[in-house]
C-alpha cells in the first residue's frame, strides 16, 4: 500500500510540474523572431524577414561588408516566401483570405512584391484591373525573369478569358504587356533568354493534358493525355534547356522525377524513384531550371 501511495504521489507531482510549464495558447499561434532566410545569386549577401513585437521588417544583409544594407516595413503585405533575383531586387509572396469584389464567400489571394533594396521601395508587381482581370486570385506567381534583370514573366488572366504570360516591369513602371496570345486552356508557362520555350494545357470539360512548343511562331503539340486527373505535375526546365521535368508514379507507386524532351515529347527516367521514398520537392533557380 505504502509503495503504491508513493508512486502516486510522484505522479502527482510530475502532473503538476508539467501543467505549470505548458506554453500559453497564444504561443502557438506565434511566428518565429527570425525566418524565410534566403541567399542572393552572388552568395554575398541574405535576407531575412524580422518579426518583433509590432514591428515586422524584411531586411538585407551584406556578408562581405557584414552590415545591414537595407529594410522594409512588410506589416500590411506579411510574405510567407521570399526570394532574390538579383542582387539588388527581392520578391516577396504573400496570402491572404479575404474577400474579392464581385464574387461571393472569401477566397485565399496570392500577390507579388518587388523589393528594390538600392532604392529602399516595395512595390506591387500585378495588380488586379490594371492590365489583367480584375477577379482572380493566383497573382504570385514568378515563371522567370528577363535577361536584363528588369522584368519578372507571369501567367494571369487577361479580360479577353485567356490565360497569358505577362511581362511585369520589376521597378512598378508601365502595365504589364502579355509575350504572346494566351488561351483559355492554359495553366502553366516555360521561358528561359525572354523566349517561351512551352505551355501546359489542360481542358476540362474533355479531361485533356496538353504540353506544347514555340517553334518559330507555331505551336506544336507535343504531349497529349486524357485523364480526368492529370499523372505529371511538370516543374522546371534541365539545364541544356531540351526538356522539360516532371514528377510522376512510377511502377513501385512511388513519385519519381521524369524528363520530356521539348523536341518531340519523348519521355525519359525515372531519372529519380526510390522504392522506399517520394520526391518531395524539387530545386529550382528563378528561371526554373532544375538543380536537384
Amino acid at each position: 500500500m505504502k509503495k503504491h501511495f508513493f508512486i502516486f504521489l510522484l505522479f502527482v507531482s510530475f502532473q503538476s510540474t508539467w501543467a505549470n510549464e505548458l506554453l500559453p495558447v497564444s504561443a502557438y499561434g506565434s511566428i518565429p523572431e527570425i525566418s524565410k532566410v534566403v541567399i542572393s545569386p552572388s552568395g554575398d549577401s541574405i535576407a531575412y524577414r524580422k518579426t518583433n513585437g509590432e514591428k515586422d521588417m524584411v531586411i538585407t544583409y551584406s556578408l562581405k561588408d557584414k552590415k545591414v544594407t537595407g529594410g522594409i516595413d512588410v506589416s500590411e503585405i506579411r510574405p510567407s516566401h521570399i526570394y532574390f533575383v538579383n542582387e539588388d531586387t527581392l520578391i516577396l509572396v504573400a496570402v491572404d483570405n479575404t474577400k474579392l469584389f464581385g464574387f461571393r464567400g472569401r477566397h485565399n489571394i496570392s500577390a507579388g512584391f518587388s523589393y528594390r533594396i538600392s532604392k529602399n521601395k516595395v512595390g506591387q508587381l500585378l495588380v488586379p484591373g490594371k492590365g489583367i482581370y480584375e477577379g482572380q486570385t493566383a497573382l504570385g506567381n514568378v515563371v522567370g525573369i528577363s535577361n536584363d534583370g528588369r522584368f519578372a514573366y507571369m501567367p494571369a488572366w487577361k479580360t479577353g478569358g485567356e490565360y497569358a504570360l505577362m511581362k511585369v516591369n520589376l521597378a512598378g513602371k508601365r502595365k504589364p504587356k502579355s509575350v504572346k496570345r494566351g488561351m483559355f486552356e492554359a495553366i502553366d508557362y516555360f521561358i528561359h533568354d525572354d523566349k517561351i520555350l512551352a505551355r501546359e494545357l489542360y481542358n476540362n470539360e474533355k479531361d485533356r493534358h496538353r504540353v506544347q512548343t514555340l517553334i518559330g511562331n507555331k505551336w506544336v503539340t507535343i504531349f497529349e493525355e486524357e485523364a480526368e486527373i492529370k499523372t505529371k505535375v511538370f516543374v522546371g526546365i534541365t539545364s541544356d534547356l531540351q526538356s522539360l521535368v516532371f514528377e510522376a508514379y512510377g511502377s513501385n507507386q512511388r513519385i519519381g522525377y521524369y524528363t520530356m524532351a521539348l523536341a518531340d515529347g519523348k519521355i525519359s527516367g525515372p531519372v529519380f524513384n526510390p522504392d522506399d521514398k517520394d520526391i518531395e520537392y524539387v530545386i529550382t533557380d528563378v528561371n526554373r531550371i532544375v538543380h536537384g
